[in-house]
């Protein structure tokens, strides 16, 4: 009797087994479809990732998994000898005919124009020239071709992974022609070898939480109709995000090889609950875009609360409410009729429809730039601005060190602050357009140089200094503000400052380029104001991502190229970390009375530069840290950036 229960025990067992993997593939496919993940967060030498680019390739692999019958396996902070032990794992696999195999890759990536693109695995070092840690692109390739599965797409989702086998167009091959069943257009597309690779962006950054991710799942989620989405189908959805995906295909391809994602419900006919829900959810989608009004995208959030657009819904209406501002504050210009008032208008909206006119009507009311030229011109220069909303904020840090403990109450106006520092191929532009000012660095017609420390030697720096869209050292506060003159002057705006000599004073408002001012620049490092310790954020764990620092592992020996890491909540790059920025003011100890506006006091010994550097210490990228120096004193970790009035 024992023996008897223990055999049906084993036969129910077996039974359960079955039906479990029978669900777990696609019935309506007559091959099976395979994916391989491999994600890296946390690395040993580069910045790690954050959980949410981790739970953006799960949410791909659950919908593989869970709509599309897909079997997977996910390898989480792989090193490159795992990577390499599980593609030759895969070789020696056997796959049956029409089997698929989807490889995704999430992590790091490198290249060095003339040399070859790589990944960085979990171990992958900072530098390695001879490629001993990083994943070369080359035998990549040659791991994923050599698994004998006929059907193969790579996905890239890192930096520079457009490098790979280069761009080569879209991929050839249909899956079907309208009238064929799922079966039939399976066959059709399947009939050829297909080894087709999709990437992230070309030769560039890339953004650690991916839209290329986002549009994977996006693509997936809004599938064909017929139940069928193809390679083609999946890189036109694709193509939105940014930067641009790069595709093609690689190796042993056949032309008209192809690889298709086939939906399990869809094509068996199946109607569960859930996919009524689905379908619901689909039409109210479709119903909302065909109105395309922001009550149509209110009235799909109402009806479907747990929507899969619901993103793209809250989109819709971001950007219709910004349309509606737009009109709102066009309509209280030409109400208002003043010259302000228009110009106001012009610095918010500079790619608005309305700019010509409000070009036109502040001209006839006499308020015009020389002409429409220079007006345009104006314009277009700001575009690299960002324009800061004024407010009040406790300014400093009773937990700082003693020159920023007396914390007070700081209003600040409107103003604009420049999205990045003045680049090296902007100040020299200047030098050499004035020849004078150059950097301390820089003897005219050499090569880059900073002098290292108080020796007076100089020593080459490299790529961190020979590179145009790197950040300019070795420039004084004086240097800095005759830079802004130059620029002002450049862009037909009025100078801000009367320089003689030494001695420079101030025109708050002249319309042209200047200095921000201490108060403006913490305003702006804290995103308005705000409590992140520093710019863009105050975890330690993400510090690598956001600033470029002393043994800070942010991937940077010495200064990083503008625009290297993210932003701060206003889109201002670099406000902590990289290098140090001037500031207007003479450093003095803080008032304990709020203040409007302050500019500083009178006179002083040293001017205050603000942000910390490359070559210090996380210590000193705090948004509340102060240092100083003298006004003609130069350091090789000291630029500035640019700041504007907004009356």
């Amino acid at each position: 009797m024992t023996v008897m229960k223990y055999d049906y025990l084993i036969i129910w067992f077996l039974f359960c087994f079955c039906l479990a993997n029978i669900d777990a593939q696609n019935s309506s496919r007559s091959g099976a479809d395979h994916a391989l993940f491999f994600v890296v967060k946390d690395f040993d030498h580069w910045p790690d990732f954050s959980e949410q680019s981790v739970q953006q390739v799960r949410d791909i692999e659950k919908e593989l998994k869970v709509n599309y019958g897909f079997t997977s396996e996910f390898v989480l902070n792989p090193t490159k000898q795992k990577v390499l032990d599980k593609l030759n794992a895969y070789a020696q696999r056997s796959f049956g005919d029409k089997d698929q195999l989807l490889v995704y890759f999430s992590m790091h990536g490198h290249y060095k124009e003339g040399r070859i693109g790589a990944l960085i695995p979990k171990d992958g070092k900072t530098e390695d020239n001879a490629y001993q840690t990083w994943i070369m692109h080359p035998l990549l390739a040659d791991l994923v071709n050599s698994i004998d599965c006929d059907h193969i797409t790579l996905a890239l989702d890192a930096c520079y992974s457009g490098t790979f086998e280069g761009a080569k167009g879209p991929p050839s091959g249909h899956a079907g022609k309208v009238g064929d069943d799922c079966l039939a257009k399976e066959q059709n597309a399947l009939r050829y070898k297909s080894r087709l690779f999709l990437t992230s962006g070309g030769k560039e950054r890339t953004p650690i939480n991916s839209q290329f991710a986002e549009r994977w799942l996006e693509a997936l989620r809004l599938r064909n109709t017929d139940g069928v989405l193809n390679h083609s189908d999946l890189v036109g959805v694709l193509l939105d995000a940014s930067p641009t995906p790069r595709y093609g295909d690689f190796l042993e391809h056949e032309t008209g090889g192809n690889f298709v994602f086939v939906h399990k419900y869809i094509c068996n006919n199946e109607d569960p609950a859930a996919l009524n829900d689905q379908r619901s959810d689909i039409k109210g989608w479709q119903e909302a875009q065909k109105s395309n009004t922001i009550a149509a995208y209110r009235r799909y959030l109402a009806r479907f609360p747990n929507g899969e657009f619901r993103p793209l819904a809250k989109q819709r209406i971001a950007e219709f409410e910004k349309e509606q501002q737009e009109i709102a504050d066009w309509q209280k210009a030409r109400s208002t009729n003043t010259v302000a008032a228009y110009s106001k208008f012009m610095q918010r909206y500079p790619n608005s429809a309305y700019r010509e006119l409000a070009e036109l009507y502040r001209s006839q009311l006499g308020g015009a730039v020389e002409n429409i030229e220079s007006a345009a011109k104006y314009i277009t220069d700001l575009s690299d601005f960002v324009f800061v909303k004024g407010g009040s904020f406790d300014m400093g840090n009773k937990d700082g060190d003693d020159d920023e403990q007396i914390v007070h109450r700081v209003k600040v106006s409107d103003f604009y602050m420049h999205k990045n520092e003045v680049t090296v191929s902007e100040y020299l532009e200047f030098a050499n357009s004035t020849n004078s000012h150059y950097p301390e660095w820089l003897e005219k017609g050499s090569e880059y140089h900073y002098q290292n420390g108080n020796n007076g030697h100089y020593k080459e720096l490299g790529d961190a200094l020979n590179g145009e869209n790197y950040p300019i050292v070795g420039v004084s506060w004086n240097d800095a503000v005759a830079y802004c003159n130059w620029r002002s002057s450049k862009d037909g705006l009025q100078k801000v400052y009367a320089i003689s000599g030494s001695n420079v004073t101030v025109n708050w408002n002249a319309n042209g380029y200047r200095l921000p001012t201490e108060a403006e620049w913490e305003y702006a490092a804290r995103s308005r104001g705000g409590g992140d310790k520093w710019g863009g954020t105050s975890n330690l764990q993400n510090l690598p991502l956001f600033v470029n620092c002393n043994l800070n592992n942010d991937g940077f020996q010495h200064t990083a190229p503008v625009g290297s890491l993210n932003p701060n909540g206003l889109g201002l790059y670099d406000m902590s970390g990289n290098v140090w920025e001037w500031c207007w003011d003479w450093h003095s100890p803080y008032p304990s009375s709020a203040q409007t506006d302050p500019h500083g006091p009178a006179s002083g010994d040293n001017r205050v530069r603000r942000g910390g550097s490359w070559n210090f210490s996380k210590n000193f990228s705090r948004c509340t840290k102060r240092a100083s120096r003298s006004p003609a004193g130069r350091l090789h970790s000291l630029g500035f950036r640019l700041a504007k009035s907004a009356n």
